[in-house]
């Protein structure tokens, strides 16, 4: 993908793009992957990601450095990324899994937290996702933004978060319980704050 707006459009073109190759890797191989921030030959510093699946590497995303614009003749931001089918065709062997569609209606719930800049947003996801255990069935990272009336220091993040029982309907009063421990462990893990 190429932009000519700035780095909040490269930053939002990059939290598009890493969901869909994950579920790339989920559909064609029933993995999870994960993205780790790294610095990677060819791509910007603090704007590269290697992608994980099963602790191992499947691929990479982020942002061409200058040298490398220069070296293809290429202008603005390019964003670029790449998916190893060769990281996932091993698990595309095992037989295909199918899963009854849900009984139960999901409770969404959408969560705005302010963290310092240079938290990742893989590490909160991991902390949103160990601490609400089985009853999350999915997150999603949904904005970043910077400025404004954010401290320099800070940035802010919004999340969609999705609960569900596979036993019962889940009650407005679990899901809530469930999200307060989810910031409970932001705070004491990324110094987060909630957004009024």
């Amino acid at each position: 993908a190429q932009t000519d707006g700035g780095p909040g459009e490269a930053a939002a073109i990059l939290r598009d793009v890493q969901p869909t190759l994950s579920l790339l890797a989920a559909q064609l191989g029933g993995v999870t992957v994960e993205a780790e921030n790294a610095e990677l030959p060819g791509l910007r510093p603090g704007r590269a990601a290697l992608l994980l699946t099963g602790g191992a590497a499947a691929g990479v995303l982020g942002e061409l450095d200058s040298v490398s614009l220069d070296t293809f003749g290429l202008r603005g931001r390019v964003l670029a990324g790449e998916l190893r089918l060769d990281a996932v065709a091993e698990a595309a062997l095992r037989p295909p899994r199918f899963s009854a569609p849900p009984q139960f209606p999901p409770i969404l719930r959408d969560l705005a937290v302010t963290v310092p800049s240079s938290s990742a947003a893989a590490d909160a996801l991991r902390v949103i996702r160990a601490a609400a255990g089985d009853l999350l069935e999915d997150a999603d990272l949904y904005d970043e933004f910077r400025g404004g009336r954010l401290e320099p220091q800070r940035k802010g993040w919004t999340f969609h978060l999705r609960f569900r029982a596979s036993d019962r309907t889940l009650t407005a009063e679990e899901a809530q319980a469930t999200l307060d421990r989810v910031v409970g462990s932001l705070k004491s893990e990324l110094g987060a704050e909630l957004r009024s």
